[in-house]
């Protein structure tokens, strides 16, 4: 495993992770008010930027992991096919462990 591109593969999927979360959920106006509609289940803005450097840490760690788990996995096929293949098994894997669970 080459450590380097591991961790330069994490690093742009956390910048793509933030980037697209902050479109999806600064610029759409039904996706801003979401949170606001449940003020019993969600912390007030001020408490969301509180654990923010906490939640971001976090997040590059999976990121990581999952970086790691992909560069255990590659077989040297087409990067598109090994990543839609990942991809599949990680979808499959969140399906079955958060969403059918919860």
């Amino acid at each position: 495993m080459n450590f380097l591109r591991i961790a330069l593969a994490a690093a742009g999927g956390f910048v793509a992770y933030f980037a697209l979360g902050g479109l999806l959920f600064g610029l759409l106006p039904s996706m801003r008010n979401e949170f606001q509609k449940y003020p019993a289940v969600y912390r007030p803005q001020e408490g969301q930027m509180s654990h923010m450097p906490v939640g971001m840490a976090a997040m590059f760690v999976a990121i990581l992991m999952l970086a790691v788990i992909y560069a255990m996995l590659y077989r040297g096929d087409s990067g598109v096919v090994e990543g839609a293949r990942f991809g599949v098994l990680i979808g499959v894997f969140a399906i079955g462990s958060f969403v059918v669970h919860n």
